[in-house]
């Protein structure tokens, strides 16, 4: 993802393709790939996802395709429904707060 942000969306897409290829992930994840990929929509990655800690995982990737996309409102209430509390403390979590602070920081210099 920090790859296609940084306007190098060809390598993004060509490792993401790798992963989906031969990743030994389940089918969510692999789902997640896929909607960073264009294979499937965020729609029907909400509607496979079955748990609370799986919606806020959803809730991440779909922020970060929002950004990739350079929408930003979009993403950051992706990213902010990707907070909800939990007992264990998710990547996605901790990474959507990183990206959360840098957009206020973003839209402060504007």
């Amino acid at each position: 993802m920090c790859l296609q942000e940084d306007d190098q969306p060809e390598q993004a897409r060509r490792l993401l393709a790798q992963v989906r290829e031969h990743g030994d992930q389940d089918e969510l994840h692999l789902g997640f790939v896929d909607l960073l990929l264009d294979r499937t929509t965020g729609e029907a990655m909400l509607a496979a996802v079955k748990t609370d800690r799986d919606r806020a995982e959803a809730a991440f990737y779909l922020g970060a395709k929002a950004l990739m996309a350079g929408v930003r409102q979009e993403a950051r209430d992706h990213l902010a429904r990707a907070l909800t509390p939990e007992e264990h403390l998710l990547y996605e979590q901790r990474a959507a707060r990183a990206l959360l602070q840098r957009l206020d920081q973003e839209a402060g210099r504007r």
